[in-house]
């Protein structure tokens, strides 16, 4: 295992070597794996290798068992050295500061720094109210003009349709007239 790995990816690597030489015949028994991954870890986890080795009885663990034990203590590690990094990184910085004529002076410039803000702020929040309303607006326009545009295809298709309807029945009623047999029935 290299330092930079992590327990799982070596976890993997480490399977696919076993379940090839199984493939070629080659077997080892639970205990001979348990030993050849303590023995893979890197000199840092050499404390954790110890009391893993004496706390339990390597013929009888499994090596799921294993797995979460060394995964568990990965993780407590990346945490030290996170809380080490962050404390290593605290850097303190001194400030200076000029001498005003008065405390009160400063607080006026601060004041009108703030109120200019509000007034900057106030005055965007009235223009994009104008854009969405004109936004509103046209798309209302839009709308307008795909209605009227459809009703005038409705209007143009009843037209034509009425007009079916009063041919269809004027040719009926010759028909009938014409129709000897039918004048009799009438």
């Amino acid at each position: 295992m290299h330092d930079n790995d992590s327990v799982s990816d070596m976890f993997t690597r480490f399977t696919t070597i076993i379940n090839s030489l199984k493939n070629l015949g080659k077997s080892y028994s639970n205990q001979e794996l348990l030993r050849k991954i303590l023995r893979c870890l890197p000199k840092s986890w050499t404390p954790k290798v110890t009391t893993i080795e004496e706390a339990k009885d390597l013929s009888t663990l499994p090596l799921e068992q294993l797995l979460g034990s060394l995964m568990t203590h990965e993780t407590t590690m990346k945490n030290h050295e996170n809380v080490e990094v962050k404390k290593k990184k605290t850097i303190a910085l001194k400030a200076l500061r000029k001498e005003s004529e008065s405390d009160e002076d400063d607080d006026i410039v601060l004041i009108s720094k703030q109120f200019k803000k509000f007034l900057k702020s106030q005055k965007e929040k009235r223009l994009s109210k104008r854009k969405s309303l004109k936004m509103k607006n046209r798309a209302k326009g839009k709308n307008r003009l795909a209605l009227s545009a459809k009703s005038r295809v409705i209007s143009r298709t009843n037209a034509r349709i009425s007009k079916r309807k009063k041919k269809s029945t004027r040719n009926i009623s010759r028909k009938r007239m014409s129709n000897p047999r039918r004048r009799k029935q009438w």
